[in-house]
């Protein structure tokens, strides 16, 4: 498939009254959906960057991202991550040319700390854990754009919290404070809230952690809209009429 790099992406309705937001419409290199969109606007501000670094979970997208993006620049990949079973994402990087690094023991603070060590030693940019930068945040700011004024409520699956964040920059921007339900996969995203989200966050989102394990793997759609097995379909119990489900990818593994 050709990359597919609209300006912005698609807002659509479904016949029970649920909306979508699209962002897995946004294509580059293979991959697809906003935080395919924020690695790249990362890589691009960075100039002509000599290679690539980063930090992910085994199973997180980010490490696929990262490869594929700077294969289609030719320049090298390091992705660190933690010992334990090969997944899916781990074989996509190995496939398009990237580098596995793999720590024992696999924190979160050990991977991030041998990933931006690497980069300064080889000179390469550190994409940095969960695409944590304002950068990112204006990314996804950036698509908050034409909403319906029929939608009462935004529903976002929450990772780090970047793109939530991006959301509600993006509608503070535009004037438009709808009420946000982030449905938390994974661990707690306030910090990264506090950091990078508007001041006044916690007065337009109510967070609520999933029923299931981040690992878990569930299968959904949204008006034949296949969704991400990890994180939006993880959402759909949620939505009720007048919400506007914002899909922010899916990875290729997937279907993407």
């Amino acid at each position: 498939m050709k990359d597919n790099t609209p300006q912005y992406t698609d807002i659509k309705k479904a016949r029970n009254g649920i909306w979508a937001k699209l962002d897995d419409q946004y294509r580059i290199a293979g991959v697809c959906g906003g935080k395919v969109r924020a690695c790249w606007a990362i890589m691009q501000a960075a100039g002509n960057p000599l290679g690539v670094v980063t930090a992910a979970g085994r199973a997180s997208v980010q490490a696929t991202i990262v490869a594929r993006l700077a294969a289609r620049l030719g320049i090298p990949a390091h992705c660190h991550t933690a010992t334990g079973p090969v997944t899916k994402e781990m074989e996509d990087v190995v496939a398009h040319g990237g580098l596995l690094f793999r720590h024992k023991p696999g924190y979160t603070n050990v991977i991030i700390c041998r990933a931006m060590e690497d980069a300064k030693q080889n000179g390469y940019l550190y994409i940095p854990y969960g695409l944590e930068s304002p950068i990112a945040v204006k990314a996804t700011a950036d698509q908050v754009h034409d909403i319906p004024k029929e939608v009462k409520r935004i529903v976002i699956p929450v990772g780090g919290g970047i793109n939530m964040a991006g959301v509600l920059h993006g509608l503070q921007r535009t004037l438009t404070f709808l009420p946000i339900l982030g449905i938390q996969i994974g661990s707690d995203p306030t910090k990264n809230l506090d950091k990078f989200a508007p001041p006044f966050w916690r007065g337009m989102v109510e967070i609520v952690k999933s029923r299931y394990k981040y690992s878990h793997s569930l299968q959904g759609g949204l008006f034949g809209h296949t969704l991400d097995p990890i994180y939006e379909a993880k959402i759909l119990e949620y939505l009720q009429p007048g919400d506007l489900a914002w899909i922010v990818g899916i990875r290729t593994t997937a279907g993407g």
